[in-house]
């Protein structure tokens, strides 16, 4: 009986794993996303603040171990709630994603 109760609770701590792996790699796609949409406007220092943490956002991710076709659908979803929050439903902030999520990824 305790084998079972054992396996079981593997079992739950692996696929609790894996949920958290995947949001926070979303987040992390998410936040990396929101400063390339904010990179258009900015100046000299905060630009170069922006590029860094975008750099470290990457190595983070790619820590977390995902294929890219992966990363890339998780990019892909997140692109146009972005567009929608900012209110620019437009060619040009979809255009602009893409583009970024090509690069990236």
């Amino acid at each position: 009986m305790n084998e079972g109760k054992s396996s079981a609770s593997e079992s739950w701590e692996q696929n609790t794993s894996k949920k958290v792996g995947i949001k926070a790699c979303a987040s992390f796609i998410r936040a990396r996303l929101l400063l390339q949409l904010t990179q258009l406007q900015q100046s000299s220092f905060a630009l170069e603040s922006n590029i860094k943490s975008q750099k470290e956002i990457d190595d983070k991710v790619a820590r977390l171990g995902f294929n890219e076709n992966s990363l890339l659908l998780m990019t892909k979803s997140i692109m146009t709630p972005l567009c929608f929050t900012f209110g620019s439903i437009d060619a040009m902030c979809l255009g602009f994603l893409q583009k970024k999520a090509e690069i990236i990824l």
